[in-house]
Order: structure tokens, then sequence, then C-alpha cells
């Protein structure tokens, strides 16, 4: 059994795929399995389209992932496309470490994160674990080796999070555009507890995928499902949250003390980062 399942759901992501997959694969710890669930990726995978004009930019997800030979990648191919949920609860499915994260397959992971994070759920004995985030765009082939910046206030992603996988639950899959990732949490930390957060870059967000989820809602057609989508959730999450107090719970996350910080500046920073020269 492998400690980490790093798990990457994906869909026409052939641009990107490749640079999320090895960035996985080259962590710290070496003791993971990378799962790559193809939710339904068709003839537009590695095109891009603007304006009617049709541009290859990429060779299709199947012929990016087959050049990897590594044994640890498990790719899982889906010839219908069924959603962010359903892909997720698939990928859940299939995990067999110990502990599973996610990926998304237009980002990246430093490659300190799976270390860290074993490292802190380990140590603070919590229900999960989040970090913070950096974005990159151009020097997206940079990104997973640069040295993690400490943030006191930053952004957050639900992708961040690593968990024992024999806790995991299903996503609900009435969601259509978003919110099934913040449902999915909230029930979480109502179900096992409350997160410890590292505020560390250890998630490099990208911002190149021609199809991102958290943009769809600028697509006019989109707009009655995403609303509906935010509906059903506000709705679901008021009734969680009161359920939490009554049970004197809360999703706010505990955050790692400094001292943890300060054990990894002196010692997996120095190994890895201390002796390169500018």
């Amino acid at each position: 059994m492998p400690k980490v399942s790093i798990l990457i759901p994906t869909h026409n992501r052939a641009e990107t795929i490749g640079l999320s997959v090895n960035s996985a694969l080259s962590q710290t710890e070496q003791d993971v399995e990378v799962i790559v669930y193809d939710d339904g990726s068709d003839e537009m995978d590695g095109l891009f389209e603007k304006k009617g004009k049709i541009t290859k930019i990429s060779p299709p997800t199947e012929t990016i992932l087959g050049r990897i030979k590594d044994p640890r990648l498990k790719y899982v191919q889906c010839k219908t496309n069924h959603g962010a949920a359903y892909s997720r609860n698939k990928l859940m499915e299939m995990a067999t470490g110990e502990y599973s994260m996610w990926l998304d397959s237009d980002d990246v992971s430093n490659q300190v994160r799976v270390e860290l994070c074993l490292k802190a759920i380990k140590k603070y004995k919590t229900a999960y674990v989040r970090t913070a985030i950096t974005t990159y765009g151009k020097d997206a082939g940079n990104t997973w080796l640069m040295p993690p910046l400490v943030v006191y206030r930053g952004g957050v992603s639900f992708a961040t999070i690593m968990f024992p996988t024999k806790n995991r639950i299903l996503f609900d899959t009435a969601y259509t555009h978003c919110c099934e990732d913040m449902d999915w949490e909230l029930r979480y930390a109502a179900k096992y507890g409350r997160s410890i957060y590292i505020p560390m870059t250890l998630y490099g967000v990208g911002r190149k995928a021609q199809d991102r989820l958290t943009m769809r809602n600028k697509i006019k057609s989109n707009k009655d499902t995403y609303e509906a989508d935010k509906k059903r959730y506000a709705k679901k999450a008021d009734k969680v949250v009161e359920e939490m107090k009554r049970n004197g719970k809360t999703k706010l996350p505990l955050v790692v003390p400094w001292e943890f910080i300060a054990e990894f500046q002196s010692g997996v920073y120095n190994t890895h980062y201390g002796k390169r020269t500018p």
C-alpha cells in the first residue's frame, strides 16, 4: 500500500496534464500512486478554439500520459463525461494509499507538498490538512521546484486537501458547475473534524487551461445551472453549519505552529534548496 494516492480528475486538459502529473511524480516523498481519471475527453482534447478557428496546441491526453513510463501512474479513461463530482468519486474508489490528496489537472504540486502534508496530519492528528496556494502562468515548468513561501494571508483551494483514505465520503453529483467541492469539505469537517492549515505555498494553481470550472459562470448558457448550484449549496450549508454549532464543531482550521515551519526551514528546506546558487 502506498502512503499517498494523488488523485487527478481531467477532461480535455492535454495541454496541462503532463505538467500536473510530472509534479506529482517528482515529490520528495516517493511512496505515492498517481491516478488520473479521464472524464470523457473528446475530439477537442489538445485543441484550442477561438472565434471559430481551431488550433492544435497539444497531442491528446492519452498520448501525453503514454510517454510517462512510471509504474506509479495509473490512467483510467471513461468514454462519457459525467462531471467533476462523479470523477472525484471514482478516484476515491480507486485510491489504495493510506492517505489521499487532490490535484487538479491544470495545477501543480510543489515538490515537498506530500512530505509536509504527511508530517502535519500525522503530527497533529487532525481530520485533514490543507495548504496555501500560489498561481502560475508561463513559468509553470519551474513552479513545483521553487521554495514554498510562508504567507500570512493568502488564497485557499479545496484541491490542496489531504485526508485519510478510509474517511472518504461521496461528492454530491447533483452539482453541475460549482460548489461540489465546498459541499464535500463542509460535510467532511462535520463528520470527522477540522483541518490543520500549513500557511505555505505548496500548491500551484494554473491559469492556462481554456475550460476552467471557476470561469464557467461567465458563459451565458451556464448561468442558470451555476446559480442553481450556488443556491443549493447555500441551503445545505446552513443546515450543516447549524448542526456543527450544536455539536461544538467548526470548519475553521487550526494552523501549524511556527515550530513546524522552523523545522522545515532547518531540515527539508536546507536539504532541497539550501545548496542552490542564484
